[in-house]
């Protein structure tokens, strides 16, 4: 019997396919969206809700998609069904917006918790498809439950992800900024670059203009590289492919390992909008830590 399963949700944007080749199972999470629901990432498209239909949508005045938790039976019929091929199950969730699934999960395996272990990792999209490609590696490489998570922190600490917006609308649609903010931003021509700190996105840059958006990105991924000269990278998209193909031959220049490309999925386009782009990095191996130099003096 295989010792560790590693689960996460699609907010990873990981779709079925992407998810099984790195050895991942995936949960689809459900979104309510123009009067019915849908499965976020599905591979078939009477259930997949496209980011086409959500800008479209919304553009005529419908509300943002809402994430609905599964059930309880389901969620546990999901887990125990990985528990019959495996000892024990690391389940990774989380997200800025998303964070209901991970204290959802604590909850609902709280009696199952010497077989499966809830991480939290602070992140969404790519940022957490990547802890979840770590993760899978780490049990093949025969690690433990409590090293994985150890390991996982330690890496966390050191995760850089930025996505560039191009527009201010559908932060307003989402209770984000104010009409005023939106209004005074779309007139200046801003592009926003947000990261996620702590599970949330979290302003880094206000920039006049795509092309000083894009070279500030470009200049970040370049700071990030000087600091970690062995690093991975996952891009993430819903449109834009200009910028995307630059990051792409920066992150390559560079010599950073493209781990994935991800569609932004519908339920987070709904906040970022369309023709967003992004990146994820992370070290490949952990930096040495530095000594004390009251130590080293000593």
């Amino acid at each position: 019997m295989p010792r560790i399963a590693v689960l996460t949700d699609s907010s990873s944007d990981l779709d079925e396919a992407q998810a099984a080749a790195f050895g991942i199972h995936l949960l689809l999470l459900s979104v309510k969206f123009g009067g019915r629901e849908w499965l976020d990432h599905a591979s078939s498209a009477a259930h997949a809700l496209d980011n086409e239909t959500v800008f479209k949508q919304i553009r005529t005045g419908a509300e943002v998609p809402t994430l609905l938790l599964p059930s309880l039976e389901a969620y546990l019929g999901r887990i125990d069904s990985l528990l019959e091929t495996h000892e024990h199950v690391l389940i990774l969730h989380t997200g800025p917006l998303l964070g209901r699934m991970y204290r959802f999960a604590l909850q609902a395996t709280a009696h199952l918790a010497d077989r499966v272990t809830v991480f939290g990792g602070g992140t969404t999209s790519g940022g957490l498809a990547l802890q979840a490609v770590r993760a899978a590696e780490l049990v093949r490489e025969g690690h433990d439950v409590p090293e994985i998570v150890r390991l996982l922190r330690e890496f966390q600490a050191q995760h850089c992800t930025q996505v560039c917006l191009t527009t201010l609308e559908y932060l307003r649609r989402g209770h984000l900024i104010s009409g005023l903010t939106e209004l005074f931003g779309t007139m200046q021509n801003m592009k926003p670059i947000f990261g996620v700190v702590g599970g949330r996105l979290s302003p880094v840059a206000n920039l006049r203009g795509g092309k000083a958006a894009l070279a500030q990105m470009v200049q970040d991924m370049q700071s990030y590289a000087a600091r970690y000269p062995a690093a991975r990278m996952v891009l993430m998209h819903n449109g834009e492919s200009e910028a995307l193909a630059v990051l792409r031959d920066e992150g390559q220049r560079l010599g950073l390992t493209e781990v994935a490309d991800l569609e932004i999925g519908a339920v987070m386009s709904s906040f970022v909008g369309p023709e967003a782009y992004a990146f994820c990095l992370e070290p490949e191996v952990l930096p040495p830590l530095r000594p004390d130099p009251q130590t080293a003096e000593g």
